[in-house]
């Protein structure tokens, strides 16, 4: 969020300089003050009454409109941080499809054969999961995480064919179903190959869930300093927080 420049007049430190003097231990004074009002949250009420009686109308628009962005991100941050936890479920089920190894789903019995009814289960959880990613990333208005979303489709769009093989397939809304019927009929080694084998289709989601965690949180970093309760939503040096208008 950008700052408003407003005449000096109009400084936070206008709103405490008749508090202060020349003395260095009351200035240490002063200043914790001060901070404790930021971070008790009566700050934000003496610069709402200050800004009120003393600025224009522009100026009060400004505000207003600072204001509302403060409401809008954190509304934004509850989502993403609904979205990342569903990321991280994602994620987690994405590696025990791609577990290797005896751990592996994909592991054989001392017949030789796959347990089937595991690896179906473990197709389920990932899917339950990947649909819970992609219906919430709809719901954000960060371009950056439609944009990690939208190539975790294209990625599935991309294998589509090789899916539909093994039963699972995506609707008009790209959420995915599996056939269990279809699933359970296939040759388990051709489901291993596209969703546990080095390169395959479900390690490249590795990939995608990890862009998707990333610009999400990216996103929350950049949620505004101070909110309208006088609590900090990130930890932006305590510097620049006097460059913003609350």
């Amino acid at each position: 969020m950008k700052g408003i420049n407003l005449p000096v007049r109009n400084s936070v430190a206008y709103l405490f300089n008749n508090l202060k003097t020349n003395s260095p231990t009351q200035s240490i004074f002063d200043s914790l003050t001060e901070y404790n009002s930021i971070r008790s949250g009566s700050f934000y009420k003496l610069a709402k009454r200050y800004y009120s009686k003393s600025t224009d109308s522009d100026t009060k628009s400004k505000l207003n409109g600072v204001s509302q962005s403060i409401s809008t991100s954190t509304a934004d941050k509850e989502k993403l941080s609904k979205l990342k936890e569903n990321v991280e479920s994602l994620s987690a089920s994405i590696d025990i499809l791609t577990e290797s190894g005896s751990k592996s789903v994909f592991s054989k019995d001392k017949d030789g054969n796959y347990d089937t009814e595991k690896i179906y289960n473990a197709v389920s959880g990932f899917i339950k999961n990947y649909n819970s990613v992609i219906k919430e990333a709809k719901d954000t208005d960060s371009s950056s995480v439609n944009t990690a979303a939208t190539n975790m489709m294209n990625n599935t769009v991309i294998n589509s064919k090789m899916l539909a093989s093994i039963g699972i397939t995506a609707d008009d809304n790209n959420m995915l179903t599996v056939n269990k019927d279809t699933f359970m009929k296939s040759d388990m080694t051709k489901v291993k190959s596209l969703l546990n084998d080095r390169g395959s289709y479900g390690y490249s989601l590795s990939v995608n869930s990890s862009m998707i965690e990333f610009s999400i949180k990216s996103e929350m970093n950049k949620a505004n300093t101070y909110t309208n309760v006088g609590n900090f939503s990130n930890n932006y040096n305590s510097g620049l927080l006097f460059n913003y208008m609350i």
